[in-house]
């Protein structure tokens, strides 16, 4: 059965010949009648080069994410075979370590797809329509190659919104475990981490940063640590446990600190837990003139969209101003950013100019990304995201 036809307009064909995976609604000049949003669909040149097949919604401005450049099904063996070959690179990453980012949406040639992996529990976010049309036949090739204990739906993504879709969060298989934990193994240490999947923030753990935190573990031993955002504790217990003089987190949210009370207990750990508004925590870190020689922001994604970028910037910059205040001579700063709006040149030029209004000088000590398990696919710049500036007082 021939798929619906999409054709781009003149010279709109470039970027999909360079490895891209999107085509935006301005560049399609010919649709057949019929297609259905989020229909599998060809698309072709204006010159009528196949040039690749994916779904269609014409209510997003990403009207087409190719899932192949070649002419082959989409059917449940599509799915097993890109199944099997990203999890094959994730365990030559980690070794047995069965909780990671299985699934990374274009990196993995899957747009708009997300699984994370908890051992036996799999959490998937769909962000766009054509994956949620999709989702049975994904479902049928992860049984088919691991043994699923428990299948979590988790869409609710504020991406969601871009195709006008609804959200919701459903346990599909199974149950979760009353007290659910996972692993991660750290200088042959092995450190456990209580995670929320259904209620916590995104899938329930950020893989994402899990190398950045190993670096962290390695320049904390004796010093002060300040963990800003701190979620369920990740950052901080890395630092505890790599026997940092002191571990300040904090967090916001109640139930965050709920489960970061637990993880510090699980892991034998000494941290001091502060449930407040991190900018406000500064401020008045500020006035008792309390210092740190270590400080981690991992702050929520202030970006959302381009247009709310500059404001973004705003609040990035008065956050790093206030945290390098509060560092000691020759104090660090791990300075991360997870909107992917905003590039690492601006986010560096945001840097220096937290440092200018601090009156800091600051040095650049590495400039680090998301781990490994969320690979960049470097035809699409939006796959690389997450920012991580390692600075030193200077």
């Amino acid at each position: 059965m021939p798929y619906p036809k999409i054709v781009l307009k003149n010279n709109c064909d470039r970027r999909i010949l360079a490895g891209h995976l999107w085509t935006f609604s301005n560049e399609i000049e010919q649709v057949d009648a019929g297609i259905k949003p989020g229909e599998l669909a060809d698309l072709y040149s204006k010159k009528n080069l196949f040039l690749g097949r994916g779904f269609y919604n014409p209510h997003s401005l990403i009207a087409v994410r190719l899932l192949t450049f070649e002419d082959q099904a989409i059917d449940t063996q599509f799915f097993l075979n890109r199944i099997k070959k990203a999890e094959s690179f994730r365990d030559s990453l980690f070794f047995g370590d069965h909780a990671y980012r299985l699934i990374f949406g274009e990196s993995d040639f899957l747009p708009g797809l997300v699984v994370d992996r908890f051992d036996k529990t799999f959490v998937i976010q769909s962000n766009c329509l054509g994956m949620d049309l999709l989702f049975e036949k994904i479902i049928a090739a992860l049984k088919e190659i691991f043994e699923i204990e428990c299948l979590i739906k988790k869409n609710d993504s504020s991406l969601r919104s871009l195709e006008n879709l609804s959200t919701n969060v459903e346990v599909v298989q199974g149950e979760i475990p009353l007290d659910f934990r996972i692993f991660q193994t750290f200088k042959d240490q092995k450190l456990n981490f209580l995670v929320d999947p259904l209620a916590g923030q995104k899938t329930g753990f950020f893989f994402d940063q899990r190398e950045n935190r190993e670096r962290l573990g390695e320049v904390v031993k004796g010093k002060s640590v300040l963990d800003c955002f701190s979620y369920t504790g990740a950052f901080g217990i890395y630092a505890a446990k790599a026997k940092a003089k002191e571990v300040v987190a904090v967090e916001s949210s109640p139930s965050a600190c709920e489960l970061l009370q637990r993880n510090v207990v699980l892991n034998e750990t000494q941290i001091r837990i502060i449930q407040k508004d991190v900018f406000e925590a500064l401020e008045e870190f500020k006035k008792e003139n309390i210092k740190f020689d270590i400080i981690v922001l991992d702050p929520p994604a202030f970006a959302k969209s381009k247009k709310n970028m500059f404001g973004a910037l705003r609040k990035y910059r008065k956050l790093n101003q206030a945290a390098l205040s509060l560092l000691n001579e020759e104090g660090i700063l791990f300075s991360s950013s997870c909107s992917h709006h905003i590039s690492k040149n601006q986010f560096l030029e945001m840097l220096n100019a937290a440092a200018s209004y601090s009156k800091r000088q600051i040095q650049l000590l590495e400039m680090r990304g998301q781990a490994r398990d969320h690979p960049v696919l470097l035809s699409m710049p939006e796959t690389d995201y997450l920012k991580c500036a390692i600075l030193r007082n200077n």
